[in-house]
């Protein structure tokens, strides 16, 4: 048997709506729909373009024109069940509970939203007894295929039963919309579904065939010395010990011959936001360009840094600062024992290996070294015309990322207006995936100092959080300009750990700490706004 309820239950809205509007259109083949078409015309409910003033009814539907089809698209699920119900009764009653609901708002205006149930889920809970809602319908739904298994088939032999469990009471009426929306195409979702099963199968042993393609497995370093990988696929959730669906995917590790000393190395104490880091490792496995932003010490680069440590991956660092140029980034010209010879910048260095390429302060970045970059952001070789046009093929498994203080849309704020410059979207448009980082809570970062310090005393710890908290609101309202990184928090509790034996008190000690770490380092302005929060927050 199927009812209406079945239909809304276990079918999405848009399916359910589908199979509802097929029902009626059978059944309402030859209405009359001239009353209904004048109804909607005056109607509130019914806000047909050309046709008067626009409506402020709540549950008002824009339209292009007055007819059926644009009446019942505008209509939900359970006021196509509705309507259903009431045409099976006959095309007069449908006729009727149309015309009343659409014309008693449009002469009435301060009509109750009862009269409202077309486009309403709280409007038609009157209408809806359980007997409507339990109509069974099944004679209702003509279709070639009924969906019924033949008493051949075997589908728990076809399912894989650790991947999907089908539900016997429904998947007849799953069937059935299937049949109905594909003209008998489909006739059981149980056969699609292993089918898909089946590919899904194919395509990961075709990608792990290509991704087993033999690559130089070979570096050589600047001293001459060569190391060898083997580079293996691992679950992101296993290669860094964290439990989330946002991990659930394969990832390239590698595994070398020898101490690699451009594999950054682990920070035991490092905690990964796994947002980030899941958009970070998608990024390299896809190969898309990644642009992670956020504010001065966040931890941006060690987001990267530490990724790169994780999957043993090679990390090449350059740094858009007013002293880069292209000679670092590409390489220059150079002389020995009268000899001369290209040096290469780090880029090509890096190009040549299976590593991340690490374009720090991105948005910092002068003309020139943007436009350097662009052809090996698309993905391209790198050609060098200083050597004679040599050309670097990009390594299968290298990979680019960027930090920045902004998203290459220049700063707002007025922080970072010295150093920061406006990208081109030309630019821009060469990343693929954005990533946010921001401070970790004071909260979760003093979990992180503790671990890091744990001779750091209760007392002490309360302290130099109250001063954090305070301090990045400051930050991030622009009131002070020096920021705080998780690195300068860790040291501060170092040397309020340090001396609080010593002092004999908490707040002497990490009154000490903020001075010698903070405040001494800070402009004239910034220390005043420094020993002010100080004062604030260390109390006594």
């Amino acid at each position: 048997m199927t009812t209406l309820s079945n239909i809304i239950d276990n079918l999405n809205a848009r399916e359910a709506q589908r199979v509802f509007k097929d029902v009626i259109n059978n059944l309402m083949e030859d209405f009359d729909w001239t009353h209904i078409k004048e109804a909607m015309q005056k109607s509130e409910l019914c806000d047909v373009y050309g046709e008067g003033h626009p409506s402020s009814h709540p549950f008002a539907k824009r339209m292009e024109k007055a007819t059926p089809s644009q009446l019942m698209r505008s209509m939900n699920a359970k006021g196509l069940a509705l309507l259903l119900s009431f045409a099976d009764e006959g095309q007069p009653v449908a006729q009727a509970a149309l015309a009343m609901a659409l014309g008693a708002v449009g002469n009435n205006p301060a009509a109750t939203y009862e009269e409202a149930w077309p486009f309403s889920d709280d409007a038609y809970a009157g209408y809806h007894s359980e007997g409507t809602l339990n109509k069974d319908i099944s004679h209702l739904i003509d279709v070639e295929a009924t969906g019924e298994d033949d008493e051949e088939e075997e589908p728990a032999e076809v399912v894989r039963d650790d991947e999907l469990v089908w539900d016997d009471n429904t998947i007849d009426i799953a069937n059935m919309a299937a049949a109905k929306a594909s003209g008998g195409k489909i006739t059981d979702l149980r056969t699609i579904m292993a089918d898909l099963a089946d590919a899904q199968t194919n395509i990961e042993r075709l990608t792990k065939q290509v991704n087993d393609v033999p690559m130089n497995t070979e570096v050589t370093n600047e001293d001459g010395s060569t190391l060898t990988f083997d580079a293996k696929w691992k679950n992101a959730q296993d290669v860094f010990k964290l439990q989330s669906k946002l991990l659930d995917f394969d990832i390239r590790t590698y595994d070398w011959s020898g101490h690699n000393p451009k594999v950054p190395n682990i920070d035991p104490n490092y905690k990964f936001d796994i947002e980030a880091l899941s958009s970070l490792l998608f990024s390299w496995k896809e190969n898309v360009r990644s642009w992670v932003g956020g504010p001065t010490g966040s931890g941006k680069s060690t987001l990267i840094e530490q990724a790169c440590a994780y999957t043993f991956t090679e990390l090449f660092r350059y740094n858009c600062d007013k002293e880069s140029s292209r000679y670092n980034l590409i390489g220059k010209v150079d002389a020995s024992n009268g000899e001369t010879y290209f040096k290469d910048g780090v880029l090509p260095k890096a190009m040549e290996r299976p590593s991340v390429f690490l374009i720090d302060e991105a948005d910092a970045a002068l003309g020139d070294i943007t436009m350097a970059l662009q052809p090996v952001l698309e993905g391209n070789p790198l050609l060098i015309g200083e050597d004679g046009g040599r050309i670097v093929m990009p390594h299968p498994a290298f990979r680019i990322t960027a930090t920045a203080n902004t998203y290459g849309s220049g700063d707002s704020s007025g922080m970072y207006a010295a150093g920061v410059k406006i990208q081109s979207r030309a630019s821009m448009n060469r990343y693929g995936v954005f990533i946010q980082v921001d401070y970790m809570s004071p909260r979760s970062e003093m979990k992180v100092v503790n671990s890091v310090v744990p001779n750091l005393s209760k007392d002490a710890s309360k302290k130099i959080s109250d001063f954090l908290t305070v301090y990045r609101t400051s930050f991030k309202n622009g009131a002070v300009q020096t920021p705080i990184s998780p690195r300068n928090t860790i040291t501060m509790a170092r040397i309020a750990a340090f001396y609080e034996p010593m002092l004999g008190c908490a707040k002497e000690a990490v009154s000490r700490a903020v001075n010698s770490n903070v405040i001494l380092s800070a402009d004239e302005a910034d220390a005043d706004v420094i020993r002010g929060i100080a004062d604030k927050t260390l109390g006594s």
